[in-house]
């Protein structure tokens, strides 16, 4: 083993050390029967105190294969293509801002093709940008317009909803406008999982109802109780096997683990693989 190696060894079994011995939680990496990878906004504080490299390179050692990311973490695009290339990991997904698009396109692009990010994903509207139906109206022209940028680009564009998308304004649900007003072809959508389940809404129902458009699917789970909090995946209620069945009428191509409120970020990361590695997810992507 040469040095470069070892390093990595050392940097990822010092992560998943702590983990160790809590029922299982240490054990070797994870075969699922598909690609799974996790948003890294679950292992902020993570990242924060260990450093974004042997975060990763532990993930790695857990048995993802796919991140999305959203943020650089203070490192430059040379940093972040060692890391992908040494762990064998892959960004297919990044996170993005309105004004990314508007301000910041070329550095997009650059980020794009170094990281081969295959979409380039809108993931949260503010509450200044989200209060009217004609809001929702405009941003749905816009994002054809920004679908038809990733399109130069060999990308894809990809909007990443909450659950206030699906609260009437004078009557109207604005999710409808994004999935009405915009060019399937232009326009794909993320689907989070848990924040449909929280607004109420069935994802089998939207699937149906807009097939080939959730290319992907952020997956955290939901706690039982009135509340509806969030919890790793496979200690709530959401019946995963089925959404992921509907995989290919959803068009669903890769998911990601997420959970915004992790207090243990790795246990998160640990326990969620563990779970998914016993569903069918061989019709994700195919």
């Amino acid at each position: 083993m040469n040095r470069r190696m070892l390093m990595k060894s050392l940097a990822a079994a010092a992560i998943a050390a702590p983990l160790a011995g809590c029922g299982g939680l240490g054990s070797g990496p994870v075969t699922a029967s598909g690609p799974v990878g996790i948003q890294l906004y679950t292992l902020r504080t993570a990242i924060e105190s260990q450093g974004v490299r042997p975060v990763i390179e532990a993930l790695a050692a857990m048995g993802y294969r796919e991140l999305e990311l959203f943020s650089l973490h203070g490192q430059p695009l040379n940093v972040w293509e060692d890391m992908l290339a040494d762990t064998g990991l892959s960004a297919p997904s990044t996170h993005c801002a309105l004004a990314d698009f508007e301000n910041e396109w070329q550095a997009l692009v650059e980020r794009a093709e170094r990281l081969h990010h295959d979409y380039l994903t809108i993931a949260y509207l503010t509450e200044e940008q989200r209060g009217t139906i004609d809001q929702y109206k405009k941003h749905a022209a816009a994002f054809n317009r920004y679908g038809e940028l990733c399109k130069s680009i060999g990308a894809s564009f990809a909007y990443h909803n909450h659950d206030f998308e699906f609260m009437p304004i004078d009557g109207i649900v604005p999710y409808q406008i994004l999935l009405d007003e915009t060019d399937p072809e232009l326009v794909k959508f993320e689907m989070d999982i848990y924040w449909v389940r929280k607004a109420n809404r069935n994802p089998l129902e939207l699937i149906a109802q807009s097939p080939g458009r959730f290319h992907m699917a952020h997956v955290k789970d939901m706690a039982s109780g009135e509340t509806g909090a969030m919890t790793d995946v496979g200690d709530g209620i959401i019946d995963f096997a089925a959404i992921f069945a509907a995989s290919d009428q959803a068009g669903l191509r890769h998911i990601f683990v997420e959970r915004d409120d992790a207090t243990d970020p790795l246990k998160t990361a640990r326990t969620s693989i563990g779970h998914l590695s016993g569903l069918d997810l061989s019709k994700i992507g195919t």
